[in-house]
């Protein structure tokens, strides 16, 4: 009877890993890294490989680490204007934000962005959500793919009358009302994220 409950035991750990494995999305890992807004637009990018890791630093340098033909490269995303993991497209460095930023929606001629980080480890560990340490302003916006970034609680402000993000502008005050880093994250990636 112990033997039988061991192998059951066995037999049911696995079930449920396989189960797991099987939800868990595959993301497509190959990198292309662009120089600059009209490289990308034109496909004309530099392929990187195969992304597995990235590493920051406080001072703003930025390290995109990719495999291609069994070697390690490592890209300074500072030095591009963007760059692409598997569907998901990254800005790099802009302005005073020292960070990538993962391109999430256009909207009202509008570009919005989330923190990159967490979708870089998302993909990382083929997940389907990713971690960060910030603990500020994590959704972005700018006029254009080319534009300045800018934290999205400035959006109020230097739109202020501009009619088509009248609901925008009211939905980023809200969230700014709300109390902590977290709710406040949800509440402007749901702005960005809903009509």
């Amino acid at each position: 009877m112990r033997k039988l409950l061991v192998i059951l035991t066995f037999f049911i750990g696995i079930a449920a890993q396989s189960q797991e494995a099987a939800e868990s999305p595959k993301y497509d890992k190959t990198a292309t890294m662009y120089k600059t807004y009209a490289d990308f637009q034109a496909k004309k990018g530099v392929p990187a490989g195969q992304y597995f890791s990235f590493s920051w630093s406080s001072w703003g340098k930025n390290t995109l680490h990719t495999y291609v033909n069994g070697k390690e490269q490592k890209f300074d995303i500072n030095d591009y204007w963007g760059f692409t993991v598997g569907d998901f497209l990254f800005r790099s460095r802009q302005n005073q934000i020292r960070i990538p930023v993962v391109v999430l929606n256009i909207k009202n001629s509008k570009v919005f962005y989330c923190e990159g980080y967490m979708f870089l480890d998302m993909i990382r560990a083929d997940a389907t959500s990713g971690r960060s340490s910030r603990t500020d302003d994590s959704i972005f916006y700018s006029d254009d793919m080319e534009g300045d970034i800018y934290e999205i609680t400035k959006l109020p402000k230097k739109e202020k009358g501009n009619p088509e993000l009248a609901g925008m502008i009211e939905c980023v005050k809200k969230g700014e009302k709300r109390r902590g880093y977290q709710a406040q994250f949800n509440s402007f990636y749901e702005c960005i994220t809903t009509d």
